[in-house]
């Protein structure tokens, strides 16, 4: 069957409306984010350290690209929604502190410890697990926030 065409879908209320499809594009300046961080990092002056939050693919502009860009202009680390999220960072060689927003869910501990993410811990479980998989992995500790 031939495509109808929009036209024809929007006569027709039965059936979901088409959207209409444009092409876009996102032009990321590394000059400017760099010049960004720079700024936040006068502002907040020499004794914070500055993280930059690159979750959700770098808000979809390419995580690893922008943790490189932050990290190489001065960023004390990276923020991440997830576990997954830190592990590609740390697959790109990116060796800076990587910070996990979501905390630890169970099965995920002994990725953490592995790849040296540092999650955020807001329950005593998280500690638990987090304590479990320092001492399978014989390592002497684990970093959280």
């Amino acid at each position: 069957m031939r495509y109808p065409g929009p036209e024809r879908r929007v006569a027709d209320r039965r059936q979901a409306p088409i959207v209409e499809v444009r092409p876009t594009y996102a032009y990321v300046d590394a000059g400017a984010m760099v010049h960004n961080l720079r700024t936040v990092q006068t502002a907040v002056g020499p004794r914070c350290r500055v993280l930059a939050v690159v979750k959700a693919d770098g808000y979809g502009h390419g995580a690893i690209e922008a943790a490189r860009t932050f990290v190489d202009a001065g960023a004390w680390g990276c923020a991440v929604s997830l576990v997954e999220e830190g592990v590609e960072l740390r697959q790109a060689e990116i060796r800076a502190p990587v910070l996990v927003l979501g905390g630890v869910h169970p099965g995920s501990e002994d990725v953490i410890v592995h790849r040296s993410l540092t999650p955020v811990v807001w329950a005593r479980e998280h500690l638990q697990l987090l304590s479990a998989a320092v001492r399978r992995s014989g390592r002497r500790r684990c970093r959280f926030i």
